[in-house]
């Protein structure tokens, strides 16, 4: 086959890849085309518009912004619905799309998990965790999430609260939590944020239990996930979360919020455990 029949193919082959993760795993992903009908495979990273619903990413408080948003939101969903191809990063994502495009609800959407890069998540060489923490804490938790209200930190700190009046003083002073996450000084949300934990773990009583570190880099990341106790993933109705599948990769258990995406990826009892976000 000639390049110019399969460059055709491609701009013929319109492909939505809905899930804000999914990005960088079609950086090489291979992907058949099915106006060929054949085996043949191209690369569409290129070809591929990646994005989160853009429905809900916009609140529409007023009714100026109502009817703002109603020819945008017509627009999305009626081009949505022209693709040959729609993927999404969970079943749980699969739901949202069908609840948010009822137009589409007829459609079935690929579910395509993301992976990891598994060269990047090798054990590594290090003194344990005593960059972050005393050397006295052995019972380390860790979370691990960007600065945002919305990935609920608060959590983290409020089990550890409630954690530190189930156990005795002695039990209580090996237990530590890392609150680790993406922090950009210009974005508000994540200076405000950082600050609030800060206060909240004092108004807690627990801020010589807690460290937080802002923007850390890979190797720290993976000395986190090789020596703490287990992560705590916080975040409710997350699209997929990769952060539970690269602690599983690197033996280290996952305790998350049982919703979303890590209920399709974290085996209950087995690599985790699931917790109520309101207890």
């Amino acid at each position: 086959m000639a390049a110019s029949d399969w460059v055709g193919d491609i701009l013929r082959y319109r492909c939505l890849a809905y899930g804000g993760i999914m990005s960088k795993y079609f950086q090489t992903i291979r992907f058949p085309v099915p106006e060929v009908g054949s085996p043949l495979s191209v690369v569409l990273s290129w070809a591929l518009r990646n994005t989160v619903i853009d429905q809900l990413l916009t609140q529409r408080i007023s009714v100026a912004k109502k009817i703002y948003r109603t020819p945008i939101d017509w627009l999305e969903e009626k081009t949505t619905g022209m693709a040959d191809c729609i993927l999404v990063n969970s079943q749980f994502t699969a739901k949202v799309f069908k609840e948010t495009f009822t137009s589409l609800s007829h459609l079935e959407p690929n579910v395509l998990y993301p992976s990891l890069n598994v060269e990047n998540f090798q054990p590594c060489d290090s003194d344990g965790l005593t960059e972050f923490v005393p050397a006295k804490r052995k019972i380390v938790f860790l979370s691990i999430n960007r600065y945002e209200r919305k990935k609920n930190h608060n959590l983290a700190l409020e089990s550890l609260c409630t954690l530190r009046d189930k156990v005795s003083l002695q039990d209580w002073e090996k237990v530590h939590l890392i609150v680790a996450g993406g922090y950009d000084d210009r974005v508000t949300e994540n200076v405000e944020h950082y600050q609030e934990l800060g206060q909240l773990a004092v108004k807690y009583d627990i801020s010589n239990h807690v460290s937080f570190l802002r923007s850390f880099s890979h190797k720290q990341k993976l000395c986190l996930l090789q020596n703490c106790t287990c992560i705590l993933y916080t975040p409710s109705n997350e699209h997929f979360g990769i952060v539970p599948v690269e602690a599983m990769y690197m033996y280290c258990p996952v305790i998350a919020v049982n919703s979303g995406g890590p209920l399709e990826s974290v085996v209950d009892n087995v690599t985790g455990f699931f917790m109520c976000a309101f207890t």
